[in-house]
């Protein structure tokens, strides 16, 4: 069996980024926030629901 010492790993490349998305829209979108839930005494959860009634895109992975 053949010992590997320190220095005798292949050099490893980083992890390759993926491309940044297309925004959902263009420049800022108002939101509004519909619902306000307590977490704990100093934290909470807002939910926000667009001025304009538009849809929102779905979330990417990891974005959430």
């Amino acid at each position: 069996m053949a010992t590997v010492l320190p220095g005798d790993e292949p050099p490893t490349r980083p992890a390759a980024r993926p491309a940044p998305a297309a925004p959902g829209w263009k420049g800022f979108k108002q939101l509004r926030a519909t619902q306000v839930v307590p977490e704990t005494p100093t934290a909470s959860s807002f939910l926000l629901r667009p001025v304009d009634s538009q849809a929102l895109p779905l979330p990417r992975p990891a974005s959430i």
